[in-house]
């Protein structure tokens, strides 16, 4: 391989892990429980989750530019598409049974725990970035506010 091509080579391979779309880790959570746990496999939003997965395990430039497309493809447009998105998925596992919610790491389960009592209280205010490292998405206050009329 000529140097040049080699150079190229190795900047693709060695950065790819540090400059990929993934998934923030409240969502991998929430994702696995909507999907998994609740068998949705087929739901659209799942494919986020899947090529999130198959993301952290190529180490193939192409397939990893080919999984990123993928991933932006099916994320939200704006923080409003967002919120449709995942609210439903959030409050619904904040209604769960504990059997539905045993299946969840230990540390899902803390992070369950803290925004569930939020969501119940009515005093969610804001969701995370889709992707690690994105802005946090404030929820409008008629949303903020829904949970207080069922506490």
């Amino acid at each position: 391989m000529h140097a040049p091509m080699l150079l190229l080579f190795m900047a693709a391979t060695s950065s790819h892990k540090r400059y990929h779309s993934q998934l923030d880790k409240f969502y991998v959570m929430l994702l696995s429980w909507f999907c998994e746990t609740m068998d949705n496999e087929a739901d659209p939003k799942c494919t986020l989750l899947v090529n999130h997965r198959n993301l952290a395990q190529t180490r193939n430039p192409t397939q990893t530019l080919a999984l990123e497309a993928e991933i932006k493809k099916h994320l939200p447009a704006n923080d409003a598409e967002t919120i449709d998105m995942f609210l439903p998925v959030l409050e619904g596992l904040c209604g769960a049974g504990p059997n539905e919610l045993q299946s969840l790491p230990a540390v899902a389960r803390t992070i369950t725990e803290s925004t569930c009592h939020n969501v119940r209280q009515g005093k969610l205010k804001s969701l995370p970035g889709v992707l690690k490292g994105s802005a946090t998405i404030a929820l409008p206050a008629t949303i903020v506010t829904r949970g207080t009329s069922e506490a």
